[in-house]
């Protein structure tokens, strides 16, 4: 009869309750724990975001103004000395770029009492004035309708009030002539002496009054 010596350690392992000794074993030699069917596959991973679309900034969406171009000039530190809500100017050259960018205008007063002085001014205080083309295609101006129009025989516009509706082909007989419709729009101008009278103005020096 053959004996199996078992190490000191081995025999009192086996001498205790089979509870234990399966708690002890667990413990030292654990089991991976099993995945279930469901848990086996990964969900999808959900798509990138898509690219935002900046847009674009209010700078870049203004009209760059060129040289010759008919402007509203609305001077904010009153450097024209005028009155109204301001001046017709002519841009004569522009300067620098982006944000920087200025605009040199000048009074544009074919006979100016003194020679016109240039000014520097940014886009913001400046409203192009439409070409004498776009007289066909402005839109139709309403009775009663607030405006910023150019005072006949100056070049400086004033708020005045639209008296007869305006339309494309409707416009007002020019004075002195027989035949022919100009562009003309009838208006009332704020402030006269004489609450009753009434100006035609060129259809593209009539702006919104914002």
């Amino acid at each position: 009869m053959n004996l199996i010596c078992l190490p000191y350690h081995v025999f009192n392992l086996l001498s205790l309750p089979k509870i234990f000794i399966f708690s002890c074993t667990s413990t030292f030699f654990p089991y991976p724990p099993r995945l279930s069917s469901s848990s086996s596959t990964l969900p999808p991973r959900p798509p990138p975001p898509a690219p935002s679309l900046t847009p674009p900034t209010p700078d870049l969406l203004k009209t760059r103004l060129t040289p010759s171009t008919e402007v509203l000039y609305r001077d904010p530190k009153k450097r024209t000395n005028t009155e109204g809500e301001g001046i017709l100017c002519r841009v004569t050259s522009v300067i620098g770029e982006g944000k920087q960018r200025r605009y040199e205008i000048i009074d544009a007063d074919p006979d100016p009492p003194t020679p016109s002085i240039p000014y520097r001014a940014s886009v913001n205080h400046l409203v192009p004035i439409p070409a004498p083309s776009a007289n066909i295609t402005l839109p139709d101006l309403g009775r009663g309708k607030n405006v910023l129009a150019l005072y006949p025989g100056t070049t400086t516009f004033y708020k005045a009030e639209v008296v007869s509706s305006w339309r494309v082909g409707g416009g007002v007989k020019k004075e002195g002539e027989e035949g022919g419709v100009e562009n003309l729009v009838r208006l009332r101008f704020e402030g006269e002496d004489e609450a009753d009278r009434e100006m035609s103005v060129e259809r593209r020096y009539v702006l919104p009054d914002r």
